[in-house]
């Protein structure tokens, strides 16, 4: 069952793991622009998020002065959406901050399009590579 929660500027899109660790995605609908990030819970993440947005204390200035263009001075609204990349039902640091670095190595582009400041080390296998490996 698919399930939104909609806050005047994100949609959380949870599909029933608001509790759950793992990997997440912001998206944001109007440049297309991405933030890749890993928690040990997505809901309370979510929270986090929205409040440094509004608050104008997000670390990621890239995010946030978009934000502040969008939202505060552009009036434009449900602009990011919170998706749930992978669930990890049990906490496990080391490979949550692995799978996070798995999709940076992939999508970092010096805040082309994706907000994360920091290049990750890159992998050695492509999605498309993992997917095959995985059905085979």
């Amino acid at each position: 069952m698919l399930i939104l929660f909609i806050f005047m500027f994100m949609i959380f899109n949870y599909n029933n793991h608001e509790q759950s660790s793992g990997i997440y995605l912001i998206q944001n609908t109007i440049t297309n622009k991405i933030y890749i990030g890993k928690t040990k819970h997505f809901k309370q993440r979510w929270n986090q998020h929205k409040s440094n947005l509004l608050n104008h204390s997000h670390t990621n200035k890239f995010l946030q002065n978009e934000f502040d263009t969008l939202y505060i001075k552009l009036n434009h609204t449900n602009f990011l959406i919170f998706s749930i990349l992978e669930v990890h039902p049990t906490y496990n640091k080391q490979i949550i901050k692995e799978r996070e670095d798995y999709y940076l190595s992939h999508y970092f582009d010096n805040q082309h399009y994706c907000y994360n400041k920091i290049p990750q080390p890159k992998t050695t296998i492509s999605p498309f590579e993992e997917l095959l490996s995985l059905n085979s």
